[in-house]
């Protein structure tokens, strides 16, 4: 990854981060892939309180991102207690916690 590319991908990884935080997801965690796969450089694994609280999560964070710079946002609802938004450079699952623990995602991709 060039060093241009990795500052915009840190760039848009704190803007996420910063919605997330504001909009009170819970238990972030950030992994940097990279070097694990082509797909994205960062994935970010949240959890919101209830149902309402993940969908509300993922449109926010949704709309924030599309008034910045990245306007590649995809939006898959796994199902009600996992949703994934895919910012490029960053992808974000937002889990209800029962979700997070069964699918363990931070070890799966954790650094080999």
């Amino acid at each position: 990854m060039t060093n241009l590319k990795q500052d915009v991908s840190k760039e848009i990884l704190a803007n996420i981060i910063d919605i997330l935080e504001s909009q009170q997801a819970i238990n972030l965690s950030t992994i940097p892939v990279a070097k694990i796969t082509s797909i994205t450089d960062y994935m970010v694994i949240c959890e919101g309180r209830s149902i309402r609280h993940i969908q509300t999560l993922a449109e926010e964070l949704i709309k924030s991102t599309r008034v910045k710079v990245y306007n590649k946002n995809q939006i898959e609802y796994t199902n009600d207690l996992w949703v994934v938004v895919d910012c490029g450079e960053v992808i974000v699952h937002i889990m209800h916690q029962d979700s997070r623990a069964h699918y363990q995602l931070e070890k799966l991709w954790e650094p080999m």
